[in-house]
């Protein structure tokens, strides 16, 4: 039985293209992790622009790398990859079309389309909509702003985020501040 299953799991997904993905994704976090520690981010804006292209031909190829096609973790490493892509914001603004569409499908996470959301807004200027966008300015981390902040915690409850002030705290706990 665990066979049969394994093999459904393996024909759904593209292990190639999941692959590519999962590389692409190891790298950047790689690269940010050792950027952060050593607060030299120069090869965080080089990853990005190396990653961009082969996210760009993905994007182009399949659409948006659901869950059928990736699986639950290559769609979000997908995600996470788009994020960084903040040097095109015409082609993070079509992802961000096209995750919608996917998220619609039930092909991938509607967490990952609230930060999105957030992000593209952020980049436009305006402001973020669920509080995803925090920004660490001389060591003090403060959210871009939000829109209708009075009704944020029903917004981030019905994307399946945790409230604002435990993703904050997490936030804090990660980059050490």
């Amino acid at each position: 039985m665990i066979s049969f299953l394994l093999c459904f799991l393996i024909s759904a997904t593209n292990i190639e293209l999941y692959n590519n993905i999962k590389e692409m994704f190891e790298h950047d976090q790689q690269v940010r992790e050792t950027c952060w520690e050593s607060k030299e981010f120069q090869d965080v804006l080089r990853i990005d622009a190396e990653n961009l292209p082969k996210i760009k031909e993905i994007i182009n190829t399949f659409g948006w790398p659901g869950y059928s096609l990736v699986g639950d973790e290559g769609s979000h490493m997908m995600w996470l990859l788009v994020q960084h892509s903040d040097k095109d914001l015409p082609f993070q603004k079509n992802c961000l079309e096209q995750l919608k569409m996917a998220v619609a499908l039930n092909e991938a996470s509607k967490t990952d389309l609230a930060y999105l959301i957030d992000r593209v807004l952020v980049n436009e200027g305006k402001p973020q909509i669920y509080g995803t966008q925090i920004k660490i300015d001389n060591g003090v981390a403060y959210p871009h702003p939000i829109d209708d902040i009075e009704n944020l915690a029903q917004r981030r409850e019905e994307m399946g985020l945790c409230t604002f002030d435990d993703y904050y705290r997490v936030f804090m706990d990660m980059y050490k501040l």
